[in-house]
């Protein structure tokens, strides 16, 4: 029952394709790159405020209306798959408005893909359950405003409903002890800052604590080079969705480095996070994973849930999950 909608932005044109089990519709937009970029960035901008409540429900009905509106005329549909071009990369679909005082969230379960083809490697790689965890949080980076109290909780709380994970904090959160877990891992949580560099996206990286001999650098081109078998990763950073736009219009990046590594479903994010509400969030998430939901089911509810004591989008919509939702 879910939908895929791809999207192409070019050409002074944004075409939209809406594909389901057994029909295809293209769609042309009313709207070029350059308005779209701009209201993109107007939207991102009004969300990073955390106030202007009614500005942003004007953006966010009318990025709907434009982008999503014309592939549903007869109502939405349970389950929407996005294939995002170029700005769209940006923009969390779910946080937009079908009505005023309702998101897309509310009624859909959204999921994301960097092209429509990794379909069949999501879901050849998909797996039941997490038999084994690693998580990783709050390392020690020798600068106490860089401490994130509530990124050390969310790892412990990996640690109390998988009693068997293995949990690397403060000290212990190095890159080579990260490494040396990283394989033969079924869920992997990481709870640090992150750098994105968009001058040199293969050198972005999530920070972890220095030793000898390393930076503590994880970056985006050692972790291309590695063979994971993780059925999820969690990247509970800022901004760890984001990456520069290659020329073939995809998001070089985090989330891409560990699909490429061979995860089929990766949960990222598109700003920099509030510490506490991304804590209370995440603590939702596994509950709702370990009562037996989805992947992408149990993050819906857990934004729900975080939507419901934190109403402005800035708290819950920076998750998104690209890959396979179930």
């Amino acid at each position: 029952e879910a939908v895929l909608l791809e999207y192409f932005v070019g050409g002074g044109r944004t075409l939209l394709w809406a594909i389901t089990r057994d029909s295809l519709r293209a769609v042309r937009l009313r709207i070029g790159e350059n308005d779209l970029t701009r209201r993109v960035s107007e939207f991102r901008d009004l969300i990073s405020s955390r106030g202007r409540a009614d500005e942003l429900q004007r953006v966010g009905i009318d990025l709907f209306r434009t982008l999503l509106a014309p592939a549903f005329p007869g109502g939405l549909p349970r389950e929407l798959i996005i294939v995002p071009h170029r700005v769209l990369h940006y923009l969390p679909f779910h946080a937009l408005m079908p009505a005023s005082g309702r998101y897309l969230l509310q009624d859909s379960l959204v999921s994301y893909l960097s092209s429509a083809s990794l379909l069949q490697f999501t879901r050849e790689k998909q797996a039941a359950g997490a038999s084994s965890a690693l998580a990783v949080g709050n390392p020690d980076l020798g600068d106490p405003t860089m401490n994130l109290r509530y990124a050390e909780r969310e790892v412990r709380e990996v640690e109390r409903l998988f009693p068997q994970a293995t949990v690397l904090v403060r000290t212990d959160a190095t890159k080579g002890q990260t490494r040396r877990h990283l394989n033969g891992q079924s869920l992997v949580h990481m709870a640090t800052h992150a750098d994105l560099d968009e001058e040199d996206p293969m050198g972005s990286a999530l920070l972890l604590r220095p030793e000898a001999g390393d930076t503590g650098r994880l970056e985006v081109q050692e972790i291309f080079g590695l063979s994971l078998g993780a059925n999820l990763v969690i990247l509970s950073a800022c901004d760890t969705s984001l990456g520069k736009l290659t020329k073939g219009h995809e998001i070089v990046g985090l989330t891409r480095a560990f699909m490429y590594a061979g995860t089929p479903s990766v949960i990222s994010t598109l700003w920099r996070v509030d510490d506490r509400a991304s804590y209370e969030l995440m603590q939702a998430f596994y509950q709702n994973l370990r009562a037996g939901h989805p992947k992408g089911e149990a993050l819906r509810q857990a934004q729900l849930a975080t939507l419901a004591k934190y109403p402005h989008p800035y708290y819950w919509a920076a998750y998104q999950l690209t890959g396979e939702p179930r």
